[in-house]
């Protein structure tokens, strides 16, 4: 085992443990020789997890040691990962202010070896030269000046201490993001916070600055759900004389609390139209986002366009005035081009129709989770 930059000077706190180094490792060991405080180990090519283990616990088992590593990991191949795995799982509470970067192809890219890694502590799996580098440098920039004044910050999460508070707000998720959420108080505010991930990122560092967007803080998007209920019988079509004299349009309508798109749909068509309807499916879906300068919020509408058929094609039609709509009644899409219409997008729906354009099933609805 080569040891190298022994002993380590007096400010330096990090001791970098590089295992079986192949060439991609190699380049990302070069980029960290400019780093003068810094103590590196290597475990070559030809030795085991044993030197490996001896290592790890000789470093962080000594009580008096204020000693961080980063744990840099090569290709381990199939043998060295079944040891591996059980290795980190007992080591999990001593390593937790380790950073575990592991840079392997095979291991990357297997969704279910990654989420194992992740349980045994692995920060980071990936086969990127650029971006391992670009991360192991972001990890040092603040293990390097923990001892700095201004550095009085414990993770409440792995008890590394002494850092700024940018340095916790970069810290936090490098660390954690495979964590299960935190609850407790903030170390920076001292508030008690449901999800302490949420609270840091959002509410301090640079999002306090206004540098980053705070998402928990920024205007919510309100979603709206609309049902329309495209009624064919021949060649006419069912609309609905609209309020305050918009014209004709689809009986159609906001879908309410608790209520789904298909039932909206049949509601809407009975206060407006006064009928019953059977859906047999969707014409299509179209989605609006856009911001509201009287809400003062970003607004989502999604409008959902079944096609429906009367259930009893005898059922007599509302003509009562009410809230819902003036009447209904039965029209050509030759006709609409004449009629004042709430909307001209009307008369492309029923050319639509009419032109035989293939409907989506009413799971279609299902799939996309729009209930």
């Amino acid at each position: 085992m080569a040891i190298k930059r022994s002993p380590v000077p007096q400010l330096a706190t990090c001791h970098v443990v590089i295992c079986w180094p192949d060439d991609k490792l190699r380049e990302v060991s070069l980029s960290l020789a400019s780093y003068k405080q810094l103590e590196c180990s290597i475990v070559s090519e030809g030795e085991g997890m044993i030197e490996l283990e001896r290592l790890v616990d000789r470093l962080k088992r000594n009580p008096e040691s204020d000693l961080l590593l980063l744990l840099l990991i090569g290709p381990c191949g199939r043998e060295r990962y079944t040891k591996m795995v059980p290795f980190l799982s007992k080591r999990i509470k001593l390593l937790s202010d380790t950073f575990v970067c592991l840079l392997d192809t095979y291991l990357s890219e297997s969704a279910y070896k990654r989420l194992e890694l992740a349980d045994v502590g692995v920060n980071m799996v990936t086969s990127s030269v650029e971006q391992s580098e670009r991360c192991v440098k972001q990890v040092l920039s603040y293990l390097l000046t923990r001892h700095q004044s201004s550095s009085t910050l414990t993770c409440p999460e792995c008890g590394l201490a002494r850092l700024g508070e940018d340095d916790l707000w970069n810290h936090f998720p490098l660390y954690h993001v495979i964590n299960a959420n935190m609850s407790g108080v903030c170390p920076i505010c001292g508030s008690k916070e449901k999800n302490i991930a949420v609270h840091l990122h959002d509410n301090h560092g640079p999002a306090k600055r206004g540098e980053v967007v705070a998402d928990s803080l920024s205007p919510k998007t309100e979603f709206n759900g609309f049902a329309f209920s495209i009624v064919r019988r021949s060649n006419k079509y069912l609309v609905v004389q609209e309020f305050l004299g918009q014209g004709y349009w689809f009986p159609a309508g906001r879908v309410d609390r608790h209520e789904t798109f298909h039932q909206a749909a049949v509601r809407e068509a009975k206060e407006e139209a006064g009928v019953d309807i059977q859906l047999t499916g969707i014409l299509t879906i179209h989605h609006f986002p856009h911001y509201s300068e009287r809400r003062k919020k970003p607004i989502l509408e999604v409008c959902v366009y079944f096609v429906a058929r009367m259930i009893d094609e005898n059922q007599q039609l509302k003509t009562t005035p009410d809230y819902e709509s003036a009447g209904a009644c039965w029209v050509t899409a030759n006709e609409l081009c004449d009629l004042r219409l709430r909307n001209i997008d009307i008369l492309a729906m029923t050319r639509q129709v009419d032109s035989g354009t293939p409907i989506l099933p009413l799971k279609a609805l299902d799939v996309m989770h729009l209930y």
